[in-house]
């Protein structure tokens, strides 16, 4: 018997935990860091709340101020784009080679490709030659 369950899918008997509909509707992993986000925005406010104190922050000729929270969570803001930044270099550098690679990659196919052509004819006149030879041999 096959049936659609409540995502639409089509569902064919039952799981074997026995329930005819238990196939999760949702992407698994994206619904856990939904939850993990929620949970660390829940803990940014009340982090946020706590700790409202005015501080003042110098940097070379720079001075700001605004509450602790304001002034921690923009330094680890920071961090964050510096640390993407990072990430997204490194990652240029990876596709690029592996580009370099493909292309590489194909050039040797082609190489191949030429080769077994080559070695094909050399086997055509190796097995022209071989017959001459028998054809000499039982003269």
């Amino acid at each position: 018997m096959v049936n659609t369950g409540a995502c639409g899918a089509l569902n064919s008997g039952s799981s074997p935990d026995g329930h005819p509909n238990s196939k999760k509707c949702y992407n698994e992993p994206m619904f856990i860091f939904l939850i993990i986000g929620l949970l660390m925005g829940a803990l940014v406010i009340i982090f946020a709340a706590q700790n409202i104190a005015t501080v003042s922050v110098v940097f070379l000729t720079w001075q700001f101020e605004g509450s602790l929270a304001l002034i921690l969570i923009l330094a680890v803001v920071a961090g964050m784009v510096i640390g993407w930044m990072l990430y997204l270099q490194n990652a240029f550098r990876k596709r690029r080679q592996i580009n370099r690679l493909k292309n590489n990659n194909d050039k040797l196919v082609d190489e191949l490709e030429v080769k077994k052509v080559e070695v094909e004819d050399e086997k055509s006149k190796l097995a022209a030659t071989n017959a001459y030879l028998d054809d000499l041999e039982k003269k």
